[in-house]
């Protein structure tokens, strides 16, 4: 193992200089939402200083990894959530999304994000996308090449959660055919 890093070295107020100055420049191209970025970026600021802040303090040792965010209300997995996920690279989902919650973790959920299906939206793509139905049967299109890991401070509880129409099972079998499960001679026998 490698040593530990020193927390809190840089001067944060030229760091973010610097970041206000590439982010002037991502702006002047004109092909990039900018103030997306910066609310993500708030919304993350503003979770951390909660949880390392206020959360880490309440616990008798300051030991964040004994400390834990809780929702007022859990999600089930088969539930739509709406997350900020945050911005990543230009081919991935990014802001806040509607996801599907695939399988409870604990403090993290595994997701798919999804989109609504507008008039001028694509054909389906076969396999990396499947359509559902919510239960106020609007269509939804999942996206499982940008499943991922969310914590649960990641949710926007506000907006409450969507039960979904469309069986989990067709979904799974969905999702076992984007990831080309199959099933070997071995699991049978088990």
């Amino acid at each position: 193992m490698g040593r530990v890093k020193p927390k809190n070295q840089l001067n944060i107020y030229k760091e973010f200089w610097n970041l206000a100055n590439q982010a002037n420049d991502l702006a002047q191209t004109g092909n990039y939402d900018v103030d997306m970025l910066i609310s993500a970026w708030k919304h993350q600021l503003t979770a951390s200083n909660f949880f390392y802040g206020t959360l880490v303090c309440k616990e008798p040792n300051h030991d964040a990894n004994k400390t834990y965010y809780s929702l007022k209300t859990e999600p089930k997995e088969h539930q739509l959530i709406y997350c900020q996920i945050g911005r990543g690279y230009s081919k991935e989902l990014f802001d806040p999304h509607w996801c599907y919650v695939l399988k409870h973790c604990g403090t993290k959920l595994i997701v798919v994000p999804v989109t609504s299906i507008k008039q001028d939206s694509g054909t389906l793509t076969v396999p990396y996308e499947y359509d559902i139905e919510e239960d106020s049967h609007i269509k939804a299109r999942m996206h499982f090449d940008d499943i991922r890991c969310v914590d649960k401070m990641r949710i926007l509880e506000k907006k409450g959660y969507i039960n979904i129409i469309t069986p989990r099972i067709e979904i799974e079998k969905a999702i076992s055919n984007f990831f080309n499960f199959t099933e070997k001679n071995i699991d049978a026998k088990e």
